[in-house]
């Protein structure tokens, strides 16, 4: 009898491998597409309010041309994003203190967390190996997604669990 668990966690990984590769490419793909339709539109609309003598600033037809110029940006920093997500760029990694790291995102996030209680549950200091602006931007994101969620306020719980060589962040 052979175990041969280690070979198939090793083939897993290797399929997920295969498949975030295709993701990465199928992004890469769809940003490009994008990009220059959107770049196009935002030209458009900039020249119609610029050009288009009847628009006064502060009328409904203006503000609906801002309002679409903001979506169109939106949409252009969606599509810059899934390009960098679609990168392969060099992982870069030190020891560092994911308390840090989690302290650094909320210092970002301070002015937008209005009535919102952070509740820590943090073990001793937590030394992970990792690319810390990767990292605090993973956190940064996690809690400006949980803060924007909560318009009116609530409560965000950070834990970071420490077990044996298993290190968890849960948000």
């Amino acid at each position: 009898i052979r175990d041969v668990s280690e070979r198939k966690y090793a083939e897993r990984l290797d399929h997920l491998s295969e498949k975030m590769t295709a993701v990465g490419r199928m992004a890469h793909v769809v940003s490009k597409e994008v990009d220059h339709p959107l770049a196009q539109v935002a030209e458009g609309l900039k020249d119609l309010k610029q050009n288009f003598g009847r628009v006064a600033p502060g009328s409904g037809l203006f503000r609906k041309i801002e309002s679409v110029e903001k979506d169109v940006a939106k949409v252009c920093h969606i599509s810059r994003e899934l390009l960098s997500f679609s990168r392969v760029d060099k992982l870069y990694s030190v020891d560092l203190d994911i308390h840090k790291l989690l302290e650094g995102a909320l210092i970002l996030l301070r002015p937008k967390m209005r009535n919102i209680t952070l509740h820590r549950f943090f073990s001793q200091s937590v030394q992970v190996v990792g690319d810390p602006v990767k990292l605090e931007q993973v956190f940064y994101l996690l809690l400006a997604n949980a803060t924007e969620a909560m318009p009116e306020g609530g409560a965000i719980t950070m834990r970071i669990v420490n077990e044996g060589d298993q290190v968890a962040t849960i948000i």
